[in-house]
């Protein structure tokens, strides 16, 4: 059963942009039923951040169209039918700026399934003219699942996006992506999540995939481990997956966006302090700073940044760093740090055959 305190945290689905089209679609028919039949809904459109949860949505979704993915969610979603409910009801028409521009463009529809009929039924009597553009830039959603998302614009496609993951991995549909960040910058998805991979084709190999504990198939898969996030392991390990990352700060000037992840509980025991600090500095160039104090006598650290790209990413001579390009585009990744660095290059590729290739992807 979902929890409905869930949405006092901000307003965020903690399964993501895709679990919320599916669940607040549904909790919506559920209130608008209860309403038409005995005149309210029991409380349930009152709870604190469920009309606001829309706003999650709005931040969801990047300049380029695709969406901050995180869990079992995919980066492609599209129109979100429910939100035309969620801003009417709350007077909050900003909600709908992407719907617009979604839906002022030739889109393809085929994806929403079930919550098609949704769309002329509650985008009827919305003027989409009057729809404005939002004040806000960033969103910051604590507790469960925590999550941060900023931008440097809204009406400008090639504006910078970052998104922020902390968390645990043991949530329904959650994966081993604790300090994992998106990043977009000039119409480009760089930094990138795999997303995940059909549970048929998953269960059909004899996959125990919802299985949570530390030991499950689940984390040995590509799309699900943190050794393909964007993200820190130690000594090769995996994140433990009751160990919660906290965000504890964040930062919402125009010239410094981002957020700070504490990361230890995730680590484990190889780390006695971990913190993890993505920030975005005037809107140009993303800085990711992690602070690790080893609990032993040392280790390797494996720095990890899933990459969305259109060609095989160039490693420096002498290690100095990697080349990204996409989309006639190029973006310089590199690394300083106290030890030995020596940058790689993976496709996702998995070592498996339960799950899929996915092109244009490496870590």
């Amino acid at each position: 059963m979902f929890d409905m305190h869930t949405y006092a945290q901000g307003g965020s689905y903690p399964e993501g942009a895709a679990y919320w089209n599916y669940g607040a679609g549904f909790m919506m028919m559920a209130v608008c039923g209860l309403e038409s039949a005995f005149g309210n809904s029991g409380g349930i459109a009152e709870h604190p951040g469920f009309l606001e949860s829309g706003r999650f949505i709005l931040h969801s979704v990047a300049p380029s169209g695709l969406v901050f993915n995180f869990s079992d969610c995919s980066e492609h979603l599209g129109s979100f039918p429910a939100l035309l409910w969620y801003a009417k009801r709350s007077g909050e028409l900003p909600m709908l700026w992407d719907e617009k521009r979604f839906h002022s463009a030739k889109n393809n529809y085929s994806q929403l399934y079930s919550l098609l009929p949704m769309l002329p039924l509650f985008a009827s009597d919305i003027d989409f003219k009057k729809i404005t553009k939002p004040a806000e830039k960033f969103l910051f959603c604590e507790k469960k699942n925590p999550v941060f998302m900023a931008r440097t614009g809204w009406d400008d496609k090639n504006a910078a996006f970052i998104g922020v993951k902390g968390g645990a991995a043991r949530i329904p549909h959650g994966h081993m992506d604790a300090g994992s960040f998106i990043f977009e910058i000039g119409g480009v998805r760089w930094a990138a999540d795999l997303g995940t991979q059909e549970y048929g084709r998953l269960e059909k190999k004899g996959v125990d995939l919802f299985n949570m504990k530390q030991d499950s198939q689940r984390w040995k898969l590509m799309c699900y481990s943190n050794l393909s996030h964007s993200t820190i392991t130690i000594n090769g390990g995996q994140h433990r997956v009751g160990g919660f990352a906290k965000i504890t700060e964040v930062y919402g000037e125009d010239a410094r966006l981002g957020a700070k992840v504490d990361m230890a509980e995730t680590l484990g025991p190889d780390v006695e302090s971990a913190l993890r600090e993505v920030v975005l500095l005037d809107g140009k160039r993303l800085v990711v700073t992690d602070k690790i104090k080893s609990a032993g006598a040392g280790g390797e650290i494996r720095w990890n940044m899933c990459a969305a790209v259109d060609a095989l990413p160039e490693i420096l001579p002498g290690g100095e760093g990697i080349l990204l390009k996409n989309s006639g585009k190029i973006l310089r990744v590199s690394a300083k740090g106290g030890g030995a660095l020596r940058p790689f290059v993976r496709a996702a590729v998995p070592e498996n055959d339960a799950e899929a290739s996915l092109p244009n992807r490496f870590s």
